[in-house]
């Protein structure tokens, strides 16, 4: 009973932040989406230290993650200056302009910063971008951190270049991680090392290292 009343009593947490803040999700996404992260994430959002989330926006969801965890630099990145501007002199929070594709930008800006305990891409949902982020980011993560992809039905829809069983999706690039998973069982190389577990919902896609 105990434990079912502090897991309400944190969800009902988030709940507030994310409408505090205006977290840029529908009520019903943003609840899923919410109810994923706390499961997985709850009990350690006390030793969280270090996040980046990509797509800042309106700046929402930032704020709600520097209070969810309250021990954690926030880093943010985004591509147009007005997401950027505001969060100028914030504590814990910091926002870099930039694009989640650009090499350059990553590791001149964004890798000196890491490693991360936690990485959100729920940027611009082109799946060729996405891919360039998690290629360059992944080793960035720390050991029994996560890597999380947001919104995959970008994945599926034309006019994020998608379609149902593309090949250059990132729904069918974190298919293929399942086979890094489990490298010691072929001994073939593989893409992205240190896996710990992969977990698909409902448009996201938790991704966790190694310890």
């Amino acid at each position: 009973m105990f434990a079912v009343e502090k897991h309400t009593k944190i969800m009902n947490i988030l709940y507030d932040l994310a409408s505090k803040y205006q977290a840029d999700k529908t009520r019903e996404l943003m609840e899923h989406y919410l109810s994923v992260y706390h499961n997985i994430l709850g009990e350690k959002r006390f030793d969280i230290k270090s996040v980046l989330e990509i797509g800042v926006w309106r700046g929402g969801s930032i704020q709600m993650w520097k209070d969810y965890f309250p021990n954690a630099l926030i880093t943010g990145i985004d591509s147009e200056v007005y997401a950027v501007e505001p969060w100028k002199n914030t504590e814990r929070i910091r926002v870099y302009l930039g694009r989640q594709e650009d090499i350059k930008f990553l590791e001149e800006q964004i890798i000196p910063g890491g490693p991360y305990d936690l990485i959100i891409d729920d940027g611009g949902h082109f799946s060729p971008h996405m891919k360039v982020s998690l290629l360059y980011l992944w080793k960035h993560v720390k050991p029994g951190g996560f890597y999380v992809v947001e919104d995959l039905g970008t994945s599926y829809w034309t006019q994020y270049g998608g379609s149902y069983g593309g090949q250059d999706t990132i729904i069918t690039e974190l298919k293929s991680l399942i086979d890094d998973v489990n490298v010691r069982l072929h001994q073939q190389q593989i893409k992205y090392d240190n896996i710990w577990s992969i977990q698909f919902f409902s448009g996201l896609c938790f991704i966790q290292k190694s310890m």
